[in-house]
C-alpha cells in the first residue's frame, strides 16, 4: 500500500500517517465496537482524516468481524440467561420450544444466527416468565419428569418473588423502562401519555386507572412524577428494576412496543412540544398563561375524542401505524 493520499483540506498529496481509533457503532440493535485504521494528513495545521481505499476495506472487514463476534455474543448470552434463569439445559430448551437440539446448539456456537421468529421468542420467553410457563407446559411431555419438574420450580420460585400489589400505571411504567433506551422523567410521563391514549383507540379501554394533569411542560402523572423527580433532567436508572410479570396483555405490549419505537425515540423536550400541539393539553390549559401552574385534570374523554379522530383522520389500522402520526408531529414541532 502506498502511503500516499489526496487531502481535501489541503488541496495537495501528501504522505499519510495512520492511527487506531476505537469506534462504537450498532447494527440491527446490536452494539458493538473495533479498532479501525485510520489515515491522517501529517500538516500541523490540518490532521484531516483521508480516504484510503485499502484502510477502508479492511476497516470494513474489521467491523463486520466484530458485529459477527457481537451478534454471536449476545446470542450465546440470550441463551445462557434463559437456562439459568429457567433451570433448563439447552437441548431441553429446544424440545421445549419444538427446535431441533442441533438448532440450538447452532445458535449457542455462532454458527448460524436466530430467524427473526426465533430471536422474537427467546427475547419474549426471558422478559416473561408466564409465557415461558405456558410453553413449558404445552411441551412437558418431550421432557425428562426430572427435567420438567426442576423447571417448573424455578418457574415458581420467580413468581413467588415477584411483587403482587403493583399498580397497571406501575408494570406499564416498567415496560417503557426496560424496552426504551435513556428515558427521563419528562419523557416518561409524555410516553405514558401516549400509550394510555393510544391503548383506548386500538385496544378499546385506558391502560390504567391514573388521571394525567396538564401541568406547564404537558400531560403529568402526579404520583409517578413524585417517584421519579429525584431523576430531574438525567436518565432514570433500570438496573434495579424487575424484569419480568408485567401485567399486559399481548395486545397491550404491542401498543407499547410501537409507542417506544415511534414516540420513544425523541427526547423528552420534543415529546412535550407534541403534546403542547394536541387539543387534551391545550384545551384543559384554556386561557392559562405558559408557566402559570395548573393541576387541572385532562379528561379522559377529552383524551379519547381527540385520538379518535387522530386515527381516523390519519389511517391508523393498527398500532405499527403510529409512525405517520409521530413524524408529522414532529415535523410541526418547533426546533
Amino acid at each position: 500500500m502506498h502511503n500516499t493520499a489526496l487531502c481535501e483540506q489541503c488541496r495537495d498529496l501528501v504522505v499519510f500517517e495512520t492511527a487506531e481509533q476505537k469506534i462504537t457503532t450498532e447494527i440491527k440493535g446490536i452494539k458493538f465496537t473495533y479498532l479501525a485504521t485510520v489515515a491522517k494528513c501529517p500538516n500541523s495545521d490540518c490532521h484531516e482524516e483521508l480516504y484510503v481505499a485499502e484502510l477502508h476495506d479492511a476497516n470494513i472487514d474489521k467491523m463486520k468481524a466484530a458485529y459477527t463476534l457481537a451478534r454471536t455474543e449476545t446470542v450465546k448470552k440470550l441463551i445462557d440467561e434463559i437456562t439459568e434463569k429457567y433451570n433448563i439445559g439447552k437441548k431441553p430448551l429446544a424440545k421445549v420450544l419444538g427446535w431441533s437440539e442441533t438448532t440450538i446448539i447452532r445458535y449457542y456456537n455462532g454458527e448460524q444466527y436466530p430467524v427473526k421468529e426465533y430471536l422474537s421468542m427467546l427475547n419474549s420467553i426471558k422478559d416473561d416468565s408466564r409465557k415461558y410457563r405456558d410453553i413449558l407446559e404445552k411441551g412437558k411431555n418431550q421432557l425428562t419428569d426430572v427435567a420438567y419438574r426442576k423447571s417448573k420450580a424455578a418457574v415458581k420460585e420467580l413468581r413467588i418473588e415477584l411483587p403482587k400489589s403493583e399498580k397497571k400505571i406501575d408494570s406499564v411504567i416498567r415496560y417503557l423502562l426496560l424496552k426504551c433506551e435513556d428515558v427521563t422523567p419528562l419523557s416518561l410521563q409524555k410516553l405514558l401519555y401516549y400509550s394510555q391514549s393510544f391503548n383506548k383507540v386500538f385496544n378499546g379501554k385506558f391502560l390504567f386507572k391514573d388521571d394525567c394533569e396538564a401541568w406547564v411542560h404537558g400531560p403529568v402523572y402526579r404520583e409517578t412524577y413524585y417517584k421519579y423527580r429525584e431523576y430531574g433532567h438525567n436518565v432514570i436508572d433500570t438496573v434495579k428494576l424487575e424484569k419480568d410479570n408485567f401485567s399486559l396483555s399481548a395486545e397491550e405490549r404491542e401498543l407499547l412496543d410501537c409507542v417506544v419505537k415511534y414516540f420513544g425515540c425523541y427526547s423528552g423536550k420534543t415529546l412535550e412540544q407534541m403534546t403542547h400541539s394536541e387539543r387534551p393539553w391545550s384545551t384543559t390549559r384554556k386561557n392559562l398563561k405558559p408557566d402559570e401552574y395548573s393541576y387541572d385534570k385532562i379528561s379522559k374523554d377529552l383524551i379519547e375524542t381527540y385520538f379518535r379522530e387522530v386515527k381516523e383522520k390519519y389511517n391508523l389500522i393498527n398500532p405499527n401505524d403510529l409512525k405517520s402520526y409521530s413524524m408529522d408531529l414532529f415535523k410541526k414541532t418547533p426546533c
